[in-house]
């Protein structure tokens, strides 16, 4: 099926979402820079350290394939500057703590979101240099959760990890809810954008919860950490944000 043509605001939209995805590759860049420098202050297995570095390489990668992309379809503006990569995590428990919270964070729970909402691109995208662009990128992203699972496995084994029940509702609520369910006047429901890649309001939610029920829960239960808190804020709290727009 032919693809539809695009509007000049549709134009827009879909440059503007490649030129965040650049930001956020941006500051995914950044951000494994330091954690690299930490697990090897840590001495961790030299798996992990080799993922950690590899995962420095890929994100230099998806900031060229991802400003390249916003370009074709029109941005013209400054680079804006990357998202938000400062360390996160609590700051007065055992050291080690906030390293293990963010690489959980960030790792098992961000990137896993990340490469399910990718996967759900690659199957309704037909926009070719987006569907190769989103194919370059998804392998990439699923082995930056890898990386975070196989940190987290490691801490497990040394007999760490107790404090992160508590905390796993601040971690799921930083897992870019605020972009997953922001409102946009619901530029991304015109069915046709789905073929560049577009996700609506519905799709965007539904990966969220699929993910998070589907792998992130069962995957931290795996490595023994009690879920109950993170399950009671799913349950509770993130059913208040589900309002879509009109």
């Amino acid at each position: 099926m032919p693809l539809e043509d695009l509007q000049p605001g549709e134009m827009q939209l879909i440059a503007a979402t490649w030129n965040f995805r650049a930001r956020a590759e941006r500051s995914a860049r950044l951000r494994f820079t330091r954690l690299a420098e930490t697990l090897s202050e840590e001495g961790v297995p030299e798996q992990i350290l080799t993922m950690a570095h590899t995962a420095i390489e890929d994100e230099t990668r998806h900031i060229k394939l991802c400003d390249t992309l916003a370009e074709s379809f029109g941005w013209d503006r400054p680079i804006g500057p990357p998202t938000p990569h400062g360390a996160i995590g609590p700051t007065d428990g055992a050291p080690g703590d906030r390293l293990l919270f963010e690489m959980v964070a960030f790792c098992c729970v961000t990137e896993t979101i990340n490469a399910a909402m990718l996967l759900e691109v690659r199957r309704i995208v037909e926009e070719p240099q987006i569907r190769e662009t989103v194919q370059a990128i998804l392998k990439d992203e699923v082995n930056h959760s890898k990386l975070g699972w196989a940190y987290l496995q490691h801490a497990r084994n040394q007999g760490r990890g107790s404090f992160l029940p508590k905390w796993l509702p601040k971690m799921f609520y930083g897992a870019g809810v605020e972009e997953i369910y922001a409102e946009d006047n619901g530029s991304r429901e015109a069915p046709h954008l789905a073929a560049y890649g577009e996700l609506s309001f519905g799709r965007r939610t539904g990966i969220f919860r699929a993910s998070m029920r589907d792998i992130v829960l069962p995957g931290l239960e795996t490595m023994g950490v009690e879920t109950m808190h993170g399950r009671q804020w799913l349950s509770e709290y993130e059913p208040t944000l589900a309002t879509p727009t009109s």
